[in-house]
């Protein structure tokens, strides 16, 4: 299969809140680079992650690290999410990608009454390529305060993590292909 979704209830990070684990493959031609830009970059992500109200970045830490806040759509009869986060991006020599990712307080930004602040105790994607295709890897564990029974998320998590794969796959073919012409 292309991928592979695994949600447990808890971890040994917090036992309170789902972890979710996933990889895929894309099966046409696109770079490491041209994926990162669609899962991370501000302008891009909101084109096809619909769940994405806002994103942007709050602060520039260093070349590897910044701090951005995102606002997610929550379903009925929940309020919307806004998390601010703290990412560190690396580039290893084989041309892998790696981005760790967790909460963060800015005092620039604080939280926005109309919002729930969830909390993403940690997440991570590597991006890489595998026998010639580009491969997503992806870890995460958050807090989205939303108080739901292990029960309905083990249902629901799983298909939301499928749609939400598939929506990347058809944004990054055609991300892909109009980056290429392009050049």
């Amino acid at each position: 299969p292309d991928r592979s979704i695994d949600i447990k209830m808890s971890s040994k990070f917090s036992a309170n809140f789902p972890m979710c684990r996933a990889f895929t493959t894309f099966e046409f031609d696109i770079s490491v680079e041209q994926l990162f830009e669609c899962l991370m970059g501000y302008k891009v992500r909101p084109k096809w992650d619909k769940s994405v109200v806002e994103y942007r970045c709050l602060e520039t830490v260093d070349k590897f690290t910044d701090i951005y806040y995102m606002v997610n759509k929550a379903p009925f009869p929940f309020s919307n999410r806004d998390f601010v986060e703290k990412r560190f991006t690396k580039s290893l020599l084989d041309g892998t990608l790696v981005c760790y990712f967790s909460a963060a307080e800015s005092h620039a930004f604080p939280r926005v009454a109309k919002y729930t602040r969830g909390e993403t105790i940690y997440g991570a994607w590597v991006l890489r390529k595998i026998h010639n295709k580009t491969a997503l890897t992806l870890i995460s564990q958050c807090d989205v305060k939303m108080n739901l029974p292990s029960s309905a998320l083990s249902k629901t998590l799983p298909t939301s993590y499928t749609k939400w794969i598939d929506d990347l796959k058809k944004f990054a073919m055609n991300y892909a292909k109009s980056s290429q012409k392009g050049k």
